[in-house]
């Protein structure tokens, strides 16, 4: 992972030592801030990997699951997130291969131009 790749607010996980400034959810989750961006540049976060993209991620974003996919709705267009990793807008797919949830989250703003965020009902990521 390459500091380019991170935005502020995107989840990582890491030594909770480590995390001075950032974000903290619980179990190491945390959301980057600037600070943690520059410090990530430094090699200072060196800890900090990236979340792999489960089942149990789609849902606390808020992704409806289906059979062999989920989707979430948004401004009148559906998002969907294949078994296999690979996204689509509407049945188009985007040749977008979704291992991570940052990568994701990315992914998402480029599109809607909104966050990908935990839904209230799952506030306590893991």
């Amino acid at each position: 992972m390459k500091a380019n790749e991170l935005r502020i607010g995107n989840l990582l996980q890491g030594d909770k030592i480590q995390l001075a400034n950032q974000g903290i959810y619980s179990d190491g989750i945390f959301a980057i801030t600037g600070y943690g961006i520059s410090e990530f540049e430094l090699g200072r976060l060196l800890k900090a990997k990236p979340i792999p993209l489960t089942e149990e991620w789609l849902l606390k974003f808020g992704f409806e699951k289906l059979t062999k996919r989920f989707r979430k709705e948004v401004n009148g267009y559906w998002y969907t997130v294949w078994d296999s990793g690979q996204f689509d807008v509407d049945n188009k797919a985007i040749s977008f291969n979704c291992k991570y949830v940052h990568k994701l989250q990315n992914l998402y703003f480029d599109l809607t131009g909104e966050e990908l965020t935990i839904t209230e009902a799952n506030e306590n990521p893991r």
